[in-house]
């Protein structure tokens, strides 16, 4: 019951809304019941651009109001058109009727409708009816021209198209008014600038026909007029003119044309191959890829001896070269090429269509060549370390058909090792004794490679040409076994060894195997610790009966093996070698890395390298202490031969013993040293041969004046030096201080000197020398010289 209450009441409330409405406006709220009213208009047609300023017409608008006493007004809703001022409404005084006005012209291009929007309202401003729209239509009418699309007005044709070709393109125009009055339509027509009709258009536009003949060459590009018109029969027409240019596309239509200077020429046989023969040129007045001209050889060209290479420009003239192929050749009878070349366009669409062949001699000249072996090699063969000549080994021969061939053909040898000599006939005679181990040798075929150089005797250019000659050379059992690998190894002291391998030696030899193993090895010392058991021809273990090896004991063993090859050559004499293996004793961890830096040499098992350089840098150190105490010796000794004074033999100085002789006294006993009544000799004999210390200094020397007389100068710087204590000979009695022990002079003491002038006889100073001249000729019994 109490739903069914709710429902109703909200049924009523839709009712009651459903005919009022609600307005705001400044003067507040007011609620209405509205009634609406029918008031319609159907659309309203006028024409565009219409030249009148006054009303264009008029519609009256009739409403009904609820009071005839507040008759309604009109407004128009401010759209564009109305703010522009084309439309205007005028509501008619005291009537309940209004009138709509055109006030400028309209243009259907730009705006084809209009939708007005019309308001009734009372006294007070307030709506009374529903708003109604008015469509304005306006009416088209042919007053635009057409306009030509601008990319259409521009094609191209091929200056080798027909007549009657369409071309690819077509001329498009557009105009703004309705095509449904045919005031759009366009029609085209064609124009021709002159009498010579190159092209027709359909009067739709979408063909355009070439209607005559067309040459790049003359007239890369045509223009002509067409003429657009819009409208149909009888109507009023525009129309607009515009110009077509048509660019002609080159075609290959013209044959290039050789610009060759000359079209012979002559080549040396010996031109290297890849060389130009001959240079080409040609022009071709197309354009493009039209105008690039490429060569090619047609015939004449005998065993593709030649070819050509193509420059081709699309600018200027193109190029070409005549390129040697293969090397020519004099002697062959090939002298003469007569070689068809043909000019074209590679790359054009028909590039055969247009073409130009020219003739071009080649004549081939004949030059010196190096002579020609009959041979590509030589073989030969010759015992090694024979002492006689070996003639006849091999015999080469070289041919030289230049010139008619009358040239003379001389062979000598390139090789230096000087083994082997050749004739003037081309026979080779080994001269000396040839050794197949020298490096020059093949140790796996045994072959020398000798190389024969035969030349010409051309005046100007002689040449020349190589052959080698493949001398074998026989082996002699001429070398010993040497060492080859494990000679020299280091063995782990805490290792068993004993029946082990202590290392495996292998033996090589230069010889050939004829002359090489099987080796056999024997130990030559050591052979109570080590031997040799041979594993195979070329390979020997070295076992020890040792159990284990003492580094302290002895950390070096050298070991003499004397090796001897065998032959199987008869009359083949075996060689015999000694080789040492070199084992280093030391020790090693877990892993077996030996560890030899700590191990000392041990007396009678040799020295490490360290031991022996410090024995001989000892040795050598001993050395130079011993030649200085030599030197200072024989220095001191030099010294003392120069002291010119010692003390007399004759001087006796010594002490008197006590005899115990009975009859001398108590005082006898006592023994007398006499050495206090000499004078003590000084710490340093003075020498004889330097001006003595603590002297005065010497007299002055003047210098030589100008214009002097030599002999005065001489005698009198004589006499400055005979009274100069200072100045030498320093033997002179002027200086003399100390005859010195030992002297030869003997004692000057006066106590063993004669007490008579006689007494004294110094004659044997003269015996002295030169140094004691002086004194001689002084105290001498003679004439001074």
């Amino acid at each position: 019951m109490n739903i069914s209450i709710v429902i109703l009441s909200i049924l009523s409330l839709n009712i009651l809304f459903a005919h009022c409405f609600v307005d705001v406006n400044n003067k507040g709220l007011i609620s209405r019941i509205r009634v609406k009213r029918e008031w319609t208009y159907p659309p309203i047609n006028i024409v565009e651009t219409s030249p009148q300023a006054v009303a264009y017409f008029k519609q009256k608008i009739i409403g009904t109001v609820k009071s005839s006493t507040n008759p309604p007004t009109y407004e128009l809703m401010p759209t564009v058109a109305v703010k522009d001022g084309i439309f205007d409404l005028v509501t008619n005084p005291g009537s309940a009727s209004a009138d709509i006005w055109q006030l400028k012209p309209v243009d259907r291009e730009q705006t084809p409708r209009f939708t007005l929007t019309i308001l009734a309202l009372d006294a007070n401003g307030n709506k009374v009816e529903d708003p109604v729209e008015v469509t304005v239509n306006v009416l088209d009418v042919n007053d635009n021209a057409p306009v030509f699309v601008q990319s259409s007005l521009h094609g191209n044709v091929s200056e080798a198209a027909t007549i009657g070709t369409i071309l690819n393109m077509k001329v498009e125009a557009t105009d703004a008014d309705l095509k449904g009055e045919n005031y759009g339509v366009v029609s085209f027509y064609y124009v021709s600038p002159t009498d010579d009709k190159k092209f027709n258009i359909s009067e739709n536009g979408q063909q355009i026909l070439l209607n005559g003949e067309v040459d790049f060459e003359t007239t890369p590009q045509l223009t002509f007029v067409v003429v657009a018109k819009d409208g149909y029969p009888g109507a009023s027409r525009s129309e607009t003119t515009a110009t077509v240019t048509i660019t002609v596309l080159d075609a290959n239509d013209h044959a290039p044309v050789y610009t060759n200077d000359k079209f012979d020429t002559s080549v040396g046989e010996l031109l290297p191959v890849q060389s130009t023969v001959m240079k080409l040129s040609a022009s071709d007045i197309d354009q493009g890829i039209n105008k690039a001209v490429s060569f090619k050889i047609d015939s004449g060209n005998t065993d593709e001896q030649f070819s050509v290479r193509s420059n081709p420009s699309a600018d200027g003239d193109s190029t070409g070269e005549i390129v040697l192929n293969k090397p020519l050749d004099f002697e062959s009878g090939l002298t003469d090429f007569s070689l068809r070349v043909t000019a074209y366009n590679k790359d054009a669409k028909n590039p055969d269509l247009y073409s130009t062949t020219k003739t071009f001699e080649i004549k081939v000249t004949d030059e010196n060549e190096a002579p020609q072996f009959t041979q590509e090699a030589y073989s030969g063969y010759v015992r090694e370390n024979n002492p006689d000549p070996v003639p006849d080994i091999a015999t080469v021969q070289a041919i030289d058909n230049d010139f008619g061939g009358n040239q003379t053909v001389t062979y000598t040898i390139d090789n230096n090792e000087g083994w082997f000599i050749i004739s003037s006939d081309g026979k080779i005679t080994a001269n000396e004794p040839v050794d197949r181990e020298h490096p020059s040798v093949n140790p796996v075929t045994n072959i020398y490679e000798l190389a024969v150089r035969a030349t010409d005797n051309h005046p100007v250019h002689p040449r020349s040409s190589v052959v080698t000659v493949n001398v074998e050379i026989g082996d002699v059992n001429d070398n010993a076994p040497e060492k080859g690998s494990g000679w020299r190894e280091i063995v782990c002291e805490n290792v068993n060894r004993k029946y082990k391998n202590v290392t495996i030696v292998t033996v090589v030899d230069k010889d050939t195997p004829q002359n090489g193993p099987p080796f056999h090895a024997k130990i030559l010392e050591y052979t109570d610790i080590f031997m040799a058991e041979g594993y195979d021809d070329d390979r020997f273990g070295i076992l020890s009966d040792v159990l284990q090896f003492d580094a302290a004991e002895q950390n070096l063993y050298e070991i003499p093996i004397q090796l001897t090859d065998s032959t199987s050559i008869p009359g083949e004499s075996v060689m015999t070698s000694t080789q040492t293996l070199t084992l280093s004793i030391c020790s090693c961890n877990s892993d077996y890395v030996p560890d030899c830096s700590f191990t000392k040499p041990v007396a009678g098992a040799g020295f490490s390298v360290a031991a022996i350089v410090a024995i001989i840098a000892a040795i050598l150190l001993l050395l130079i202490i011993v030649l200085a105490v030599v030197a200072y010796r024989r220095r001191n000794m030099v010294e003392l031969e120069k002291q010119a004074l010692f003390l007399d033999e004759d001087d006796v100085r010594e002490n008197l013993q006590a005899y115990h002789d009975e009859g001398g006294g108590e005082e006898d006993n006592d023994a007398y040293n006499i050495s206090v009544l000499q004078a003590p000799p000084p710490p340093h004999p003075k020498r004889t041969d330097e001006p003595p210390q603590g002297q005065s200094a010497p007299f002055p020397r003047s210098k030589i004046p100008p214009d002097t007389d030599i002999g005065d100068y001489i005698n009198g710087a004589k006499d400055i030096a005979d009274n100069d204590p200072t100045a030498p000979p320093f033997d002179s009695l002027l200086v003399f201080d100390y005859e010195g022990q030992g002297s030869d002079a003997g004692s000057l003491s006066s106590l063993n000197s004669g007490t008579t002038d006689g007494s004294q006889d110094y004659d044997y100073l003269n015996n002295w020398g030169p140094r004691f001249k002086k004194l001689a000729d002084m105290y001498g019994g003679g004439e001074s010289d």
